[in-house]
């Protein structure tokens, strides 16, 4: 995985295309005057030879992968999980993509072919691309309905998977058998309401199960819901 510049010559992307492996490269660019950052990608790029996409089949799956788990453990936290990945095949780049490259020449990368040769050479890439990152990510939660009772009256609560009842803090943070019965010790956040659960973390319950697992350890220990 390479961190670039959107003033990287096009020529350089042209020599990483050429190895025949894919890649994932991270480009971010960034506002020099305000010293900020105006647009982040991860980006796999694929070379366009029927023998190069064959050979980095397995690079391309695993490129997929190392992109999500990048997003989703980015220890600094300041990478948006949300940034989009984009597959981009030689001879299909996109203007989205060539922009941020000076200089860029489609004919260098179309080898005189038509469209449809071009087209024909893709093949099913877009469908792999699909496949591995349903396998990749997690699926989403089944929505539950809120029982007719709760603790909390009053509240649009949201429960993740199993859970029927809601608990105030200090009786999620008892020991033994002072724990309610239907508490599963390992997931005691998921029986506090939505408006406790953003109290108790600072946040809603979709920003923090979308954090690594490590963090959220960290956090419920803090809490004493660990």
């Amino acid at each position: 995985m390479e961190r670039l510049k959107g003033t990287l010559l096009a020529k350089d992307i042209r020599d990483r295309e050429r190895g025949g492996r894919a890649q994932v490269l991270v480009i971010d660019g960034e506002n020099e005057k305000a010293n900020d950052k105006t647009f982040g990608a991860m980006v796999k790029l694929l070379g366009n030879k029927p023998s190069q996409i064959k050979a980095a089949t397995s690079d391309e799956k695993e490129s997929v992968v190392t992109a999500i788990n990048y997003l989703r453990t980015d220890p600094t936290d300041s990478r948006d999980p949300h940034t989009p990945i984009i597959t981009v095949k030689q001879g299909f780049e996109p203007p989205t993509f060539t922009g941020w490259f000076m200089a860029w020449d489609p004919s260098k990368w179309s080898g005189n072919k038509s469209y449809e040769d071009l087209k024909r050479e893709l093949g099913g890439q877009n469908d792999l691309f699909e496949s591995v990152l349903a396998s990749a990510l997690p699926p989403p939660p089944p929505v539950v309905e809120a029982p007719a009772e709760s603790n909390h009256t009053g509240a649009t609560n949201h429960h993740p998977v199993g859970v029927v009842n809601f608990y105030p803090l200090d009786q999620l943070t008892t020991k033994g058998e002072e724990l309610p019965p239907d508490v599963d010790h390992t997931k005691k956040e998921q029986h506090l309401s939505d408006s406790d659960f953003e109290l108790v973390f600072g946040m809603d319950k979709m920003d923090f199960y979308n954090k690594p697992a490590w963090k959220q350890s960290d956090l419920k220990k803090k809490k004493g819901l660990f």
